[in-house]
């Protein structure tokens, strides 16, 4: 492995933006490098290698996964278009690694490129993206995978030990399928349809015994044996985790289990079970740690959802806990329940607390990130979360990591002390990533007098500031309201003329437009908290200006550069309100909604051609097939700076514009970027989304882009407006040199969900691209033609119109 740079060199080398390929946490794939603080959405199912401790792998609830090769000093992401559910390292090869998503890959090379094994991807298998996020869904005429057209996951995976040719994977489905192949993939059989779900494989080595022994835990309990037949467990309990392992000395086995908790007849029911019997019988154990809640009362029992053991030293398991209360725990600072770690060297017979959090970090955390620092105190104490995963090296049961739903940590020592892994800390509350981000963004914005700042705008996360070109990052909330406004900065505008004077749209709604964020809330309307704010020192901190505005969570910003500096106008766009209008430098605002149809419009995006003509894309209020007033989204342009709003015509078919972007140098060319209608009750690709040109001001338009029908922008090349770029759900990054009439995915960006280009303004051969879940990418404006691709035989997107629709 390369050696890392000194801080002091890091800082030097982002400075410049002459990214090295030895900078940690930062390198991607080539020429692509991914900018950010580091950490932020959930991760899960982090696993181990058996040949190497450092070396290990982790998903997330996005659609990109991570490895490391330093034990988490630097990750590399890799994506297959769909969430992972499970990895599995190959016991007999150390460069072999499987992972289980909508199909099952397989790579021989560290997790550096991936192959679909199952289904074949050569047998009529196609990508369909379909629905809110455009979720990735397979269809395939290979007719021994279970399921035709299919999201489901697979979820649990092993090789055995003795030959790499035999695989076993289960799918994530009530019937518990399992299916085996004795050939290293290319051909499957049914081994069993179980009652309930699977959820983990294992096979036993043949050690003392001689023979290897393929085992199942399922909900109900364990299956053995080359039929997987049902053994036994916990009696009257629902399992929701488990673990093997057995002592290669003396060959005895132990097993764990996970169950729901429940308060039944005045006891707490639930908990942790331990087989040592190869699943015969159970007991449940870890009594002292149910005890710690003596006196709560009914309802209020802990709950344990992951566990682990070391697979070599079964006798050591950690598992993680949720509400245990623990008063009188060292440093605390409130009294009530905690999450945490607990452990036991002894199978299970006794239990002790390794780590417990609440509204602090953890005095066992020897490095912290933002994330501990900045949350503590801002309502909802998001970071101090229950373990979502948890992995034990095969081979040290001291070596362990954990996952959550901001961080992912480790220990070395068995739980003594804790580091996360997914920021560098700088000090002076700056931090660089790790390589790990899960971080939705939705701009780069630039400072007009300070090439070296600039500002990411984020999901969740709020805003961060970087004084040294994405060198590091601190979070810049000062001012805005923690426990509400603070979780989204959909967009900022700087005042070209006025030095440090920033103007930005904040909302407690994240992932807008996106319909899951109202459709089962009141009315149809997401959480009304936001509104605008005002920074006059670069945004080291802000003054809320929300006079004349009702609360909304405003999603775009917009300054009239014609206007005079001190008195500017401004427009904000108030999803669920419509667009506002300020005259006074933002001090006070006014609704400006005449011409705009329906009723409460989801003002979403807008923009402003050379001439001062203004153009607003209200978002629509459904996706699973409805038309209709009450229900499409629309275009409208403004002659009169909002004062009147008359409706654009939208391309046939067409009811979702996701943005409108205006040639910069011919005012009547516009792109219009949009998503398609899903057609309930149906497996076909959703239809009228894609990139549609109008070269006569919206009277007419023509599809240019039919690679995707989840596209969210259009970029024009600030030297060239024949080159075009587009981003979306199931796109990746497309570049056009011909204004649409071809294009190219640009190689090296793997990432399913790009949102944005902005084009470097210091050098223009260079584009970042914010992403939904990955943070900001940054790399060339033509590619990395040399980058190797994530899924080497990744099939093609199911032609739209194979059925003739």
């Amino acid at each position: 492995m390369k050696k890392f740079l000194s801080l002091s060199l890091l800082f030097l080398t982002f400075t410049t933006l002459s990214f090295s390929a030895d900078l940690p946490g930062v390198q991607k794939n080539g020429k692509w490098r991914i900018l950010g603080a580091g950490g932020g959405g959930t991760t899960y199912g982090p696993v181990v290698s058996y040949h190497d401790e450092k070396y290990a792998v982790v998903r997330s609830d996005m659609v990109c996964n991570f490895v490391t090769y330093d034990g988490g000093e630097s990750w590399r992401q890799f994506n297959f278009g769909m969430v992972a559910e499970c990895f599995s390292f190959d016991r007999n090869s150390k460069n072999v690694l499987y992972a289980g998503s909508n199909a099952l890959y397989r790579s021989e090379d560290f997790g550096k490129t991936w192959n679909m094994v199952f289904p074949d991807p050569k047998k009529g298998t196609f990508r369909i993206h379909r629905e809110d996020h455009g979720e990735q869904y397979l269809t395939t005429d290979d007719t021994t995978f279970p399921v035709a057209m299919t999201d489901t996951l697979i979820n649990a995976i092993c090789i055995d030990p003795s030959n790499s040719n035999k695989i076993y994977i289960s799918f994530a489905s009530e019937k518990g399928l399992v299916y085996g192949s004795i050939d290293y993939g290319k051909s499957w059989k049914k081994i069993k349809e179980a009652d309930g779900r699977i959820l983990r494989l294992w096979i036993r080595p043949a050690g003392v015994t001689g023979k290897t022994k393929l085992f199942a835990l399922g909900e109900k309990g364990i299956y053995a044996g080359d039929n997987l037949d049902f053994v036994s467990g916990p009696k009257d309990q629902v399992v929701l985790d488990g673990s093997f392992g057995e002592n290669p000395g003396t060959g005895k086995l132990i097993f764990y289990a996970t169950c729901e908790g429940s308060w039944k007849d005045g006891k707490y029911q639930g908990g942790i079970f331990v087989s040592e019997d190869g699943g015969s019988n159970w007991l449940r154990r870890a009594e002292e740690i149910y005890a710690l809640n003596k006196g709560v009362g009914a309802g209020a029992y802990p709950k344990f959802f992951r566990i682990a053991a070391s697979e070599k030293n079964p006798e050591t398991a950690y598992a993680g806990f949720e509400k245990i209360k623990m008063d009188d725990t060292p440093g605390a600072k409130r009294e009530g329940n905690f999450n945490g770690i607990i452990k036991t060297t002894d199978s299970g017979k006794t239990w002790q607390v390794v780590n417990a959090e609440n509204d602090g970090a953890s005095e066992k955390f020897k490095d912290i990130s933002y994330v501990e620092r900045d949350t503590p105190g801002s309502g909802w104490n998001i970071w101090s979360d229950w373990p979502r995963g948890i992995a034990v090296s095969p081979t040290n049961p001291d070596y362990c990591y954990f996952t959550d739903c901001f961080r992912v940590y480790r220990t070395t020592n068995g739980g003594k002390t804790f580091y996360q892994k997914n920021s560098i800390n700088q000090g002076d509350r700056r931090y660089t990533s790790r390589g790990i981000d899960l971080t939705t963004t939705y701009g780069v914005h630039f400072d007009p007098f300070n090439k070296e700042h600039l500002f990411i705008s984020y999901t969740d996360m709020g805003l961060f500031n970087s004084f040294d070109r994405g060198a590091s990052f601190y979070r810049a909330i000062d001012g805005i309201p923690k426990d509400s406004w603070a979780n989204t900065c959909y967009w900022l505008e700087f005042d070209p003329e006025v030095k440090d004077l920033v103007f930005g749209v904040w909302s407690a709604t994240h992932d807008l437009p996106y319909i899951k964020m109202w459709r089962k809330r009141p009315g149809m309307l997401p959480n009304q908290a936001g509104g605008a704010a005002i920074s006059t020192d670069g945004g080291k901190s802000w003054t809320v200006s929300n006079k004349g505005m009702e609360e909304a969570p405003l999603t775009h910003i917009l300054l009239d550069p014609k206007t005079p500096a001190g008195n500017r106008t401004l427009y904000a766009c108030g999803f669920g309100k419509g667009v506002y209008k300020s005259v006074d430098n933002g001090k006070s605002w006014e609704l400006k909604n005449n011409g705009i149809q329906g009723v409460n419009p989801f003002a979403w995006r807008m923009t402003r051609n050379k001439e001062g003509v203004l153009y607003l894309c209200v978002y629509r209020k459904g996706a699973e097939g409805y038309f209709g007033p009450a229900y499409d989204g629309a275009i409208y342009r403004s002659v009169d700076g909002a004062e009147n709003w008359e409706k654009v015509k939208l391309p046939n078919g067409v009811n979702a514009p996701r943005s409108l972007t205006v040639d910069p140098k011919d005012s009547n060319v516009l792109y219009v970027s949009t998503w398609g209608i899903c057609h309930v009750g149906t497996f076909l690709p959703d239809t009228g989304g894609g990139v549609f040109m109008s070269t006569d001001t919206g009277k007419s338009w023509k599809n240019i882009f039919k690679e995707g029908q989840h596209c969210d922008e259009v970029t024009v090349h600030p030297d060239d407006n024949k080159i075009l770029f587009v981003t979306g759900m199931d796109n990746e990054v497309y570049r056009s040199d011909d204004r649409g009439v071809k294009w190219y995915r640009l190689p090296g960006f793997t990432y399913k969900q790009g949102k944005r280009v902005i084009v470097d303004p210091a050098n223009h051969d260079m584009i970042y691209v914010t992403t939904f879940g990955s943070s900001v990418w940054y790399g060339p404006a033509k590619g990395d033609p040399d980058a190797k691709e994530d899924i080497v035989n990744r099939p093609p997107l199911f032609p739209v119109n194979k059925f003739g629709y």
